[in-house]
């Protein structure tokens, strides 16, 4: 598709290069990139989508200037999180990298620029029983009620793996789970997590009620990227618990920090699919013993 001189030694001239536009280097980074999951895939073209809110797609790569991208950082702070634009950013500066490593462009029009946030700490909410125990109350099915454990008391992600989860993954005898990983999809990869008191009751109630299919949260599988922190927030309101940024993921972390205190940061990190700390992750390893003392953890 485009002219390239890979020719090598002292006879070699400089890269023959033809006009490339923004959309034909897309297609061809799109078509290569054959090692991310769908779930990647779907983001990079959400951070396409923005790009071409700003340029054209017939625009010649090789004519994008710094100060165009800084202006396009700025004409999406208008509209966008600075999170947003800066996971935006990133993705859009590494297919223009891939750009420059082919030959087709010879400086990364995106290098210098990021957008710099910081963290909001203060918008976190650790999630008691007491409240989890009342959004159990409020919470319109058993679907919900189970979500709910997933994600509390799982630690899972939501949406990307509870939707996945499948009644396969569950082992009941062996009291635990495997789960699916999406940004690890092409690798086939899953994580053992005990399966812990709450969750096991939840899951056994919509097991025995008319639940047959292959996956657990059936309404909401193989539906994409299902927003369900709407929905949740609608349950948390109802159920007087307050309007969270991210209700979803401070569940998640209010497990992170309960399995950090009980069994430790490396068998917290292991169970919720984080990177283990330091030279741990060589040393230690997740036995049966540990997996069914935490199976029988109440807590």
């Amino acid at each position: 598709m485009v002219a390239n001189n890979k020719q090598k030694g002292k006879d070699a001239g400089p890269v023959e290069r033809r006009p490339l536009t923004c959309i034909e280097l897309w297609n061809e980074f799109d078509q290569r990139n054959v090692k991310s999951s769908p779930q990647s895939k779907q983001d990079y073209r959400r951070a396409l989508a923005r790009f071409f809110s700003f340029f054209k797609e017939c625009e010649s790569v090789s004519d994008l200037t710094r100060n165009q991208m800084f202006q396009w950082k700025e004409f999406m702070l208008r509209s966008l999180s600075p999170p947003t634009a800066a996971v935006t950013v990133r993705r859009m500066k590494t297919m223009f990298r891939f750009a420059v490593m082919e030959g087709w462009i010879v400086d990364n029009p995106l290098q210098d620029v990021s957008v710099k946030y910081s963290p909001t700490w203060r918008d976190s909410h650790f999630f008691t029983k007491d409240e989890y125990l009342t959004l159990l109350k409020h919470c319109p099915s058993k679907v919900w009620r189970t979500i709910l454990a997933l994600v509390r008391y799982g630690g899972m992600r939501c949406p990307c793996e509870v939707m996945l989860l499948r009644w396969s993954d569950i082992d009941w005898n062996g009291k635990r789970m495997s789960i699916p990983n999406p940004k690890w999809a092409h690798y086939s990869h899953k994580r053992i997590v005990p399966l812990f008191p709450k969750v096991r009751r939840e899951l056994q109630a919509l097991f025995e009620s008319r639940w047959s299919n292959e996956f657990v949260i059936e309404p909401f599988a193989n539906r994409g990227r299902t927003n369900l922190a709407t929905r949740f927030r609608r349950i948390a309101t109802t159920a007087g618990i307050g309007n969270y940024g991210k209700p979803l993921l401070d569940m998640r972390n209010s497990r992170f920090h309960e399995l950090i205190e009980k069994f430790g940061r490396f068998y917290a990190s292991v169970w919720l699919g984080v990177e283990p700390p330091g030279k741990e992750k060589f040393v230690l390893r997740v036995t049966d013993e540990i997996i069914q003392q935490a199976a029988e953890w109440d807590g």
